[in-house]
């Protein structure tokens, strides 16, 4: 198994029956009672495509967070 940690999130694919990889993401530090999100379906042909498309996907928040809080103080 393939693991990485990127922005505080601890990233792993795991194997799927449909023979996909499905990437899943915990944000550290985690209790021991944490689950992993199991909203999100971010799938990858191989371990590393699925690990990058959630960085990507971890990217695109942190963007989405960045403007959103610009936009709130532009606003007063």
């Amino acid at each position: 198994m393939l693991k990485t940690k990127y922005k505080g999130y601890h990233i792993w694919a795991i194997l799927q029956t449909n023979g996909k990889y499905r990437a899943c993401l915990l944000k550290s530090p985690a209790t021991f009672d944490a689950e992993t999100d199991k909203t999100r379906m971010i799938e990858g042909e191989n371990q590393a495509e699925a690990i990058a498309k959630a960085k990507e996907f971890l990217d695109g928040i942190s963007e989405l967070n960045w403007t959103w809080q610009r936009t709130l103080f532009d606003s007063r």
